[in-house]
């Protein structure tokens, strides 16, 4: 045919149509095919993939559905209260604190999952009560919260850092400045602790629960209640008192809640402010429990010396609450009289004495809050030190350093840890409503006259709530932190001094030019030749420390030697503190005329 292809063979070629005698048989089916079939899966392979296709489009749809649909319709139950703008809230005051808050970015609110999704509306929040509290887990340990402030909040913190105390600061503040906008006369009175408690200082610093006493009315859904809502707190009644708690839309709410925490439905385990009618007492103290507290100095209306490091940090401190002082306590609400009481009008302090914990204590310590058993009676001592000396040379008095005082100094450079005392000797006259006597009062120091003249911390210090302790007993004598004042006067030839409570006469060239001695690092003068002074005074080997009574340490170093021994040197001795930094005060014979006893407390 036309286009057909011939293909042309060799005549040769044999016809593969005939068979080749082999001798073998030829088998005419085809076992192998020419291409290969596609595989096919097996039954458990084809589940497998159905199974990792279903997984992946399971993930797939879950991401959307949590990305596009809104909270309400998530497989995971959850919602966020609507916390408040820092921006729209009325702080009545330009405290740093309220500065900082406003200038930090907006937090997102807290999610509630659970039983707490009940705190993402207020609704009968007043029937609710502590229910509606934010659920808030804190430490109180008092040497890790010592000082601790508000500001500490506005850093996220977990419960294991978190203290209450912070917490507590944060509503007492609030609460208080409401209540003082709402007139009707706030008073902050501490919790008391149980007589089982061991730590002291809880009555000293708030934990769990405080007091606020006011007078006049409180109503619900009234002007206070309101103020208070616009900041993020939640005012309710509960068995007839008023209380005032964090609630779920504070600014800081995200900070302070606790998730695992559970919601309350008592006060026991909710950090709040208790509002009780305080009883009718005289206007220098309000009455919370049979309590009151004094009119205490306020230290930015005091003129210290602006280049010292203490009292730069005190004045900018903020004022520390009055002491609510209870039972036989009372009388230090009042100053009536006080020249004459001695040391019953001096603040109950008490502290440390041990060799090993308080070497080297400094008044800086004080500016934190701290129990009795941290805090070191030299601390206090170093801060009676420094304000008397600086009051005594305002006056023009020429003190000088003496005595137990100036042997510590010469021993290492500062205070005796278990010395009870400051001896300062001056020149010149003292008397009760002198310039020495008002310039101490204003500082909330008490001086009178038992003896010789002395001063102690009076109920009025700035940091009287720091140091207050409401277990001791009213001040006995000699029993608190005071500082002896010896007279020292010189003879009418020029040719010696005399001084209060040293024997014999001391010659001029041994007391003048003074001379000058270093404490903690701040410089005092005391005489011109020490060494004469103390080897008077104590002998020749003044410099060896001296036994001491096992008593003046703490349990826990009664069997140690260096308890009983005066050991030479500082010991470095810290704190756990936020930075801020942050609680609580027989006329004289003749010259020369000694007292055994006050002779044994020279020391």
């Amino acid at each position: 045919m036309r286009g057909s292809v011939v293909a042309v063979l060799p005549s040769h070629l044999v016809n593969d149509d005939s068979e080749l005698d082999l001798g073998v048989d030829k088998d005419d089916v085809c076992t192998k095919p020419l291409l290969q079939p596609k595989p096919r899966f097996s039954r458990p392979a084809k589940t497998a993939i159905a199974f990792f296709a279903f997984v992946v489009f399971g993930i797939a749809t879950l991401t959307t559905e949590m990305q596009l649909l809104p909270r309400w319709a998530s497989f995971d139950p959850r919602c966020s209260p609507a916390t408040l703008d820092v921006t729209s809230v009325n702080y009545r005051s330009d405290h740093r604190f309220n500065a900082m808050v406003k200038d930090m970015t907006a937090l997102s609110s807290p999610t509630f999952r659970g039983k707490h999704e009940a705190l993402c509306t207020d609704d009968h929040a007043d029937e609710r009560k502590f229910e509606y509290c934010l659920p808030i887990t804190s430490q109180d340990d008092p040497v890790f919260c010592a000082g601790a402030d508000r500001i500490d909040l506005l850093v996220r913190q977990s419960p294991l850092t978190l203290c209450g105390a912070s917490v507590m600061h944060l509503l007492v503040s609030d609460a208080f400045e409401e209540l003082k906008v709402a007139g009707v006369a706030p008073r902050v009175n501490f919790r008391v602790p149980d007589e089982a408690s061991t730590d002291r200082s809880a009555a000293a610093m708030p934990s769990g629960s405080s007091r606020i006493a006011y007078r006049g009315d409180i109503s619900k859904g009234g002007a206070l209640a309101n103020s208070l809502h616009l900041k993020g707190y939640h005012l309710f009644q509960d068995n007839g008192d008023w209380n005032v708690c964090v609630a779920p839309t504070h600014p800081l709410a995200s900070h302070l809640y606790d998730p695992n925490g559970k919601i309350s439905t008592s006060g026991a385990s909710v950090p709040h402010v208790s509002l009780v009618v305080a009883s009718a007492e005289g206007d220098d103290a309000a009455n919370v429990d049979d309590s009151c507290s004094p009119n205490m100095v306020d230290a930015k209306g005091v003129e210290y010396d602006p280049n010292d490091r203490f009292y730069t940090v005190l004045q900018e401190m903020e004022a520390l609450p009055a002491p609510a002082f209870h039972g036989s306590h009372k009388v230090l609400c009042s100053d009536d009289g006080r020249r004459n009481r001695g040391y019953h009008y001096c603040l109950p302090v008490t502290g440390r004495k041990a060799v090993n914990f308080c070497a080297g204590a400094d008044r800086m310590e004080l500016l934190a809050h701290q129990s009795p058993s941290t805090r070191c009676y030299a601390s206090v001592l170093h801060m009676l030190l420094t304000d008397v000396y600086n009051e005594l040379k305002a006056t023009d008095s020429d003190p000088v350093v003496t005595f137990g005082t100036l042997l510590g100094a010469v021993r290492n450079g500062s205070m005796i840890p278990f010395t009870e005392d400051v001896d300062i000797a001056y020149s010149g006259t003292i008397s009760s409503g002198g310039a020495l006597n008002e310039a101490l009062w204003k500082k909330g120091y008490h001086l009178f006259d038992y003896g010789i003249w002395r001063v102690c911390i009076a109920p009025t210090h700035p940091l009287a709530s720091h140091l207050y302790d409401p277990e001791a007993p009213l001040a006995d004598d000699y029993k608190v932190p005071y500082v002896d004042l010896y007279r020292m006067a010189k003879s009418d030839d020029g040719e010696s001094w005399a001084m209060q409570e040293f024997k014999g006469s001391i010659p001029t060239d041994r007391v003048e030019p003074f001379s000058q001695i270093s404490i903690n690092g701040l410089p005092f003068d005391t005489v011109c030749d020490p060494k004469f002074l103390l080897e008077e005074e104590y002998g020749d080997d003044y410099l060896a420390p001296k036994p001491r009574r096992p008593q003046d340490a703490f349990p826990e170093e009664t069997n140690t030697e260096k308890t009983a021994q005066i050991v030479a040197g500082r010991t470095s001795r810290s704190f756990s503190l936020t930075d801020a930094i942050l609680n609580s005060l027989k006329k004289f014979g003749g010259v020369g005329d000694t007292s055994s006893e006050d002779k044994d407390r020279r020391f």
